[in-house]
């Protein structure tokens, strides 16, 4: 079951990310090169270190900003896309692949598009032994009909906390009608 959890890499992710970079090989951008290692360090993230049982919180991290990045290739750069870490130990270990669900949730319906008006602020602390980790996206002004869809996303990953973390977990969701928060906090003794 864990390994079906972990599994669900988005698809529609991968073919936007190979586009991105497609159209920065075809305008001759010195950038692609970049690109395309940060793609390959995600898939061997996905394919080989996600399998194991533990990761390192730097380890996971970098795989979120890696996605962060190739999504704002999109816009130039031009969306409103904040990534805060706080100073703590980074090789503490965790489970892989428990932040990038709530980041794609975000960025699914945060309504990105509408550079303008859309942003998404992440951020990971740890604080004595609890890890948490917040992401907050506005909400579009004009909702599409994918905002109102359930995915699998935010499911999979509280299976994957009742699995992984029984007792040792909080991960809570909220919705003021502006923004969209999801907390997940992991104690790590």
């Amino acid at each position: 079951e864990l390994k079906f959890l972990r599994s669900q890499m988005n698809p529609h992710f991968l073919f936007n990310a190979l586009n991105n970079i497609y159209a920065l090989s075809v305008l001759g951008s010195d950038k692609t090169p970049e690109y395309i290692q940060k793609l390959s360090e995600m898939l061997r993230y996905v394919m080989h270190d996600s399998v194991k049982d533990k990761v390192t919180i730097q380890e996971e991290l970098d795989y979120v900003q890696h996605f962060i990045n190739l999504f704002q290739l999109r816009e130039d750069g031009k969306m409103n896309i904040r990534f805060t870490l706080g100073e703590f130990d980074r090789q503490k270990e965790i489970t892989p692949l428990l932040f990038i669900p709530l980041v794609e949730n975000a960025f699914k319906h945060g309504g990105l598009e509408d550079t303008e008006n859309s942003w998404v602020n992440s951020s990971a602390d740890v604080v004595g032994e609890t890890l948490s980790f917040k992401v907050v996206n506005s909400l579009p002004r004009n909702p599409t009909e994918k905002d109102a869809e359930g995915g699998i996303g935010l499911e999979n990953i509280q299976r994957q906390l009742t699995l992984l973390y029984p007792g040792k977990h909080e991960f809570s969701t909220k919705n003021d009608g502006k923004a969209y928060e999801a907390l997940l906090k992991l104690d790590l003794s």
